[in-house]
């Protein structure tokens, strides 16, 4: 076995004890039902009832992280439909029948987390304008990507690959629009 399949395997090994691990804290009805809510803002219906509250305060801004937002996710989208298809990971309640998910994805493959990234977007584009928000904004998307964990339905690799790629198309998108 070559030096990378098996540092793979030991990377893969690693992520599927984070996953149990977490998984095991489901069972609490408060925790449960918080994580669920959690999840649903990751759902992406928020992202665009902020971005025109933030208009209504300050039209410029609101404007720009309108903008930057769009564009962020236009470059995401593609690339992570791509990514989901190519490694055709499974979603883990699927690699493991006896894991119960508290969610119903909307696609079979979990890498990497879409709900991740577009909490990380969110957080760097509103972050750019309104610094003072970055950090409550990038805690919730954290919280947002563990709640995926969570609820059964990603692998602390797909949140961390979401958590990047997020932050790659926010950077891509404000850069092109400066």
């Amino acid at each position: 076995m070559s030096f990378w399949r098996s540092s793979a395997n030991r990377v893969i090994s690693i992520d599927h004890r984070l996953f149990h691990h977490i998984s095991a804290w489901r069972g609490n009805s408060f925790l449960d039902k918080f994580m669920q809510v959690v999840t649903r803002i990751g759902d992406g219906f928020v992202w665009p009832i902020l971005g025109v509250s933030i208009m209504f305060y300050d039209w410029h801004s609101g404007l720009f992280i309108v903008r930057s937002g769009l564009l962020a996710f236009a470059i995401e989208l593609p690339v992570f439909r791509w990514i989901k298809v190519k490694t055709s990971r499974s979603r883990p309640f699927i690699t493991f029948p006896n894991v119960h998910h508290l969610w119903k994805p909307q696609e079979p493959y979990s890498f990497p987390s879409g709900h991740t990234a577009g909490a990380f977007i969110i957080a760097y584009c509103v972050g750019e304008v309104f610094p003072f928000l970055f950090y409550p904004l990038i805690g919730l998307a954290w919280l947002i990507g563990l709640s995926r964990i969570y609820v059964g339905v990603h692998y602390p690799l797909d949140v961390i690959a979401g958590s990047i790629g997020g932050i790659l198309s926010a950077i891509t998108a404000i850069s092109l629009l400066n």
